[in-house]
């Protein structure tokens, strides 16, 4: 796997999410999940922003993991 991380495009949040829901199910918690995109792109690129969510992957390409601070 070759890629950058770095911060999240808004075009990730789909893929980022994705990837969520499926750390959710392995954790056993997806029945509880909720992160609606609109939510996760209000938050997440808001002047001050709740969250930072960083990427692992070339823009555009496939997501190999995400990080948030």
């Amino acid at each position: 796997m070759t890629g950058a991380v770095r911060p999240m495009a808004e075009a990730d949040a789909g893929k980022v999410l994705r990837l969520m829901r499926v750390l959710a199910a392995l954790e056993h918690y997806l029945d509880r999940f909720q992160a609606p995109k609109p939510a996760l792109l209000e938050r997440a690129f808001a002047p001050d922003p709740d969250f930072s969510v960083f990427v692992d992957g070339p823009e555009g390409g496939r997501l190999n993991g995400y990080a948030v601070t």
